[in-house]
């Protein structure tokens, strides 16, 4: 049976660790702010949703090794959408994935997410952490 959830402190200390491995932004890690959904005893996707005053970001994303393509990370980002308020941002080296929820690209961003976004230098070499960008979502018709 599939069940979303805050995580205990276990499945958080196993959280951590995969988002240490997917080298997924680290700060501010807290429990109550994640969700995770498991299949019976197995941690299958999780993610985090921090609002902060009038601003609310998704964070560390993941899928658990092994079960990518299932779609348990869709069902992660739809539940954070659902629950989220009714603007959402977040910084990603994958938009493409994060377009099928809504999201688009944004060049005026708040204060907050501007410090994960690496000015792309022309004729930099390409890493991981200058891909990344801005997108926003919004619940407004």
């Amino acid at each position: 049976m599939l069940i979303f959830k805050r995580p205990s402190e276990t499945e958080f200390r196993q959280v951590k660790r995969m988002v240490q491995h997917y080298e997924l932004e680290l700060e501010l890690l807290h429990p109550d702010k994640f969700t995770i959904l498991k299949n019976d005893e197995k941690l299958l996707a999780f993610g985090c949703l921090r609002v902060v005053d009038n601003y609310a970001e998704i964070e560390c994303v993941g899928v658990a090794e092994g079960q990518r393509g299932k779609g348990w990370g869709k069902m992660i980002v739809k539940k954070l959408l659902a629950t989220g308020p009714e603007t959402i941002w977040l910084a990603t080296d994958i938009p493409k994935y994060f377009e099928k929820f809504n999201f688009v690209p944004s060049k005026q961003v708040p204060r907050e997410l501007s410090r994960k976004i690496v000015p792309v230098v022309e004729g930099a070499k390409p890493t991981a952490r200058n891909r990344v960008r801005a997108m926003v979502f919004s619940k407004k018709k």
